[in-house]
């Protein structure tokens, strides 16, 4: 029956044999009912399961067979059988965070036969390794979630255009294509990457001083692959077309490297002229076979020979003679076309420079289309087109043999961040820091259907909302989300008005309030520690939006540097130049405090402006501290002065100044932290005295009390948390999982949880115990 079945489908009499056989082996089960179809039915499940076990069909199909079966479904049953020869997959086993779309896809002979009971302990680690949610790849110690991904750096696709790599300063996240879901996660700060041409292996060209040296991953492994020589961080990367040499601009622009990837042996040129260091100063390069291209902050872009390392020549489109430093002539992008004969660049002077590098001339094609700063380019795989991307939110395509404008793409929200084009040239992917990714189709100039979310460049604020599991935080870009502590789930929404950038910004104590003062205009974003260049001014408005809505609800006047809500949510002190304003938000009424004389304003200087500001617990206090040093405590209700806890002493010239960058008062009330540019100190409001806490050096982003005032916690800007014991002044622990400047850090209501945002664009949960673990204040709690 089975037999004749079987003929009805066009399938050679070898395999016909060779299913025959295999049924020939399955004992018959007695029937338990008369009905005709029960037993076609259990033949037709006969041949469908050898078909399987065989591994006849495509792999679409068998996925089919592990989806479970819902009796609700009204789709019709079909059966395709398949005529396929049987492959040995020679891949060396892969990592199972590295593997999570193919998840029970790739089951072996053995262990499908093993029952579930028999599974090994490997086996069911692997299994919740795939049932992880990525927001719990790769954590630090005593961190229980990561909420964001991290902004954008570096984009690029596999060579077989099935995966997408996208760079960043917490790592490299790999996306599968077609389904849109990441698949892993290689952590270190990423300034660029690099596939091999057979997609074995991911390079990271790490960043500076967080990063000293380039990674190599094996991508089915998860392996990180060691090298036998100290490599620096690289700016660019690119692989010979064997994958046996990974080649290198590091980061300052210094030298050009040739990685064996075998032996680990390394070659290293020095390219002519080029300083050792960079400073925090932001340039960019790029290189083809036989150059290398340097763009510089005068608007200049300097080509060397890789080979030899000497400079060739100085292209001076962007840059104008003798102008003045601080005009917008910066090089923010380059890129070789794929043969090298082309050259395109990018400047915040809007334009698209096009350089035919096979002739001596500084005569570029101008392509003028862009109104923000250009800071993102890609050729096309076949050299004819070229897209652009800028700070005003488009990506422009053109014709690179006559400089004609072809599309201009639209839909993303912020600046465009990083483009990639799929090796065939069909489409291209752009990366932005409003955090999504977006396909387009090249011909039609269509978006595609998919995208990639969750890449949000800079984390500038967070708080809890009145339950201890809903946290919500905000982008720089005024984007508000809503995060599910328990679910890791997230809602979104923007906040009313067209904003860039907000400068400054504070949540109201119960989560329901924001503060802000933004700016509309051009923001680039650098890799590693918080790096960005943008417009200066803001608008000078500070805004009160609606967390739940971002509709705005109420706004004043003022320069607002740093804003703070008291806590009945009533009132919002900002400083105004040397004086401090108290704005009632619900009546409108301001209340000017003065720091300096106004009516002698030869006495007045930048340093007797605000640093920073806060409320006491009871809101009837506030305390400002000063560029000069100077903390003084005021009645928020008359702008009377009260205390004064430090004054610092008269300096000549800006030599001795320490700038206060953040003050935070204990929950209880009784003790005010205080942090500037060298030092953290903690006094007692009752006096002037310094308690038992050491005197703790280094400048401090946020400074924080634990809900039992016996711990400060301290934000850094190499993104360090540090806890600090109040009693003893000992350092208890340091949290590492921020690869940029902590700008939050809040305890959740029930005291269990503390959460940190930064300017990585990442926000981490950490178990409080667990971050108490093994410190002094942790025996003392056991004994």
């Amino acid at each position: 029956m089975i037999r004749e079945a079987l003929d009805h489908f066009q399938i050679t009499p070898h395999l016909t044999e060779n299913i025959m056989r295999e049924i020939a082996r399955i004992k018959p089960i007695a029937p338990t009912s008369s009905k005709p179809f029960i037993p076609w039915a259990i033949a037709a499940s006969t041949v469908i399961a050898v078909l399987i076990l065989l591994g006849i069909g495509s792999h679409q199909y068998a996925i089919r067979f592990q989806q479970p079966y819902s009796f609700d479904a009204s789709s019709e049953m079909t059966v395709d059988i398949i005529e396929a020869p049987l492959v040995l997959n020679l891949v060396s086993k892969p990592d199972a965070r590295t593997q999570i779309e193919t998840a029970n896809a790739g089951k072996d002979k053995n262990s499908e036969q093993q029952s579930n009971e028999a599974q090994t302990p490997a086996d069911e680690a692997q299994a919740e390794a795939f049932m992880k949610h990525y927001s719990k790849w790769e954590l630090p110690r005593a961190a229980k979630m990561r909420l964001g991904k991290g902004g954008i750096n570096d984009m690029q696709f596999s060579p077989d255009g099935t995966r997408l790599a996208v760079g960043n300063d917490m790592g490299i996240w790999l996306y599968d294509v077609k389904t849109g879901k990441e698949t892993a996660l290689f952590t270190g700060v990423c300034e660029s990457l690099a596939f091999s041409p057979d997609a074995r292996f991911l390079a990271n060209g790490g960043f500076g001083k967080r990063e000293k040296e380039l990674q190599l991953w094996e991508i089915t492994t998860g392996r990180k692959i060691s090298s036998t020589s100290e490599s620096r961080p690289a700016t660019a990367l690119r692989f010979s077309e064997d994958g046996k040499t990974l080649v290198s601009v590091d980061s300052w622009g210094a030298t050009i490297s040739r990685l064996d990837i075998e032996t680990g042996e390394k070659d290293v040129t020095n390219l002519e002229g080029q300083p050792d260091s960079l400073g925090h100063i932001i340039e960019v390069y790029t290189f083809t076979h036989d150059s290398v291209a340097g763009g510089k902050r005068d608007g200049k872009i300097r080509l060397w020979d890789t080979t030899t390392g000497k400079k060739l020549t100085t292209l001076n489109g962007h840059a104008v003679e003798d102008q003045d430093p601080s005009l917008d002539t910066h090089v923010l992008t380059l890129a070789f076309s794929p043969d090298g004969t082309q050259l395109a660049s990018g400047s915040t002077d809007t334009t698209v420079r096009l350089w035919d590098t096979a002739i001596d001339s500084d005569e570029p094609i101008i392509l003028r289309k862009h109104t923000g700063w250009v800071n993102a380019l890609a050729f096309s795989p076949n050299g004819k087109r070229l897209a652009s991307g800028s700070t005003d939110k488009t990506v422009q395509l053109w014709n690179t043999a006559t400089g004609e404008h072809l599309a201009t793409l639209t839909g993303h929200l912020s600046g465009i961040a990083a483009l990639t084009f799929l090796p065939d040239g069909s489409t291209l992917a752009s990366g932005s820091t409003d955090g999504t990714i977006r396909f387009w189709d090249i011909e039609t100039g269509d978006a595609l259907s998919n995208r990639i979310t969750g890449h949000t460049q800079w984390v500038k604020a967070g708080t809890f909302l009145k339950d201890s599991s809903t946290f919500v935080s905000v982008a720089f870009n005024g984007t508000i989300t809503f995060w599910d502590l328990e679910t890791s789930e997230k809602n979104a929404l923007q906040m009313a008005g067209d904003r860039d950038l907000l400068r400054y910004l504070a949540f109201s104590l119960d989560g329901t309030k924001l503060a802000s003062v933004d700016t509309k205009g051009d923001i680039f974003f650098a890799a590693g520690f918080g790096h960005s260049i943008s417009t200066p001014p803001s608008d000078d408005v500070i805004r009160i939006t609606d967390v739940k809505t971002g509709r705005e609800l109420t706004k004043t006047y003022g320069v607002g540097q740093n804003l703070t809500f008291s806590p009945d949510e009533k009132k919002v002190a900002f400083d105004h130049g040397v004086s401090i304003r108290l704005w009632d938000t619900e009546t409108g009424k301001t209340l000017e405090i003065f720091l300096v004389d106004p009516t002698n304003e030869t006495d007045v200087s930048w340093y007797d402006t605000i640093g920073a500001l806060t409320f006491s617990p009871d809101g009837k206090r506030l305390t400002s501290g000063t560029r000069r040093g100077d903390v003084q405590i005021w009645n928020s209700e008359t702008g009377e002065a009260l205390n004064t806890f430090l004054r610092a002493e008269p300096q000549k010239g800006h030599h001795g100044r320490d700038t206060i960058r953040t003050l935070a008062f204990s929950p209880d009330g009784a003790m005010l932290a205080v942090g500037s540019d060298t030092h953290i100190r903690i006094r007692l409001l009752e006096g002037e005295r310094q308690i038992g806490f050491k005197d703790v050096r280094g400048q401090s982003e946020v400074l924080v009390f634990s809900p039992d005032s016996t711990i400060l916690v301290i934000g850094r800007r190499n993104g360090e948390i540090e806890l600090w014991d109040i009693t003893t002044g000992d350092q208890l622990t340091t949290l590492e999982g921020h690869t940029g400047p902590v700008e939050t850090l809040v305890f959740s209501p029930d005291s269990k949880t503390l959460v940190s945002t930064g300017q990585d664009g990442t926000i981490l949960v950490w178990d409080w115990d667990e971050a108490l673990k093994n410190t002094s204040k942790d025996k003392n709690m056991l004994e």
